[in-house]
């Protein structure tokens, strides 16, 4: 559980701590990926496999 610091990059930080795969991927909510950077990501991830 993550929980609910009052401070956001606390709160990043944790998350990022509790994380357990071998990739994180941040976006800030007026973030979006583009088609093309979703398909990169995607082959890059297929190659590390």
């Amino acid at each position: 559980k993550v929980g609910n610091q009052p401070i956001f990059h606390i709160n990043k930080q944790l998350a990022v701590d509790k994380a357990g795969g071998r990739w994180i991927l941040q976006l800030d909510a007026d973030e979006r990926l583009t088609p093309e950077l979703k398909a990169e990501i995607r082959a890059a991830i297929k190659q590390s496999k």
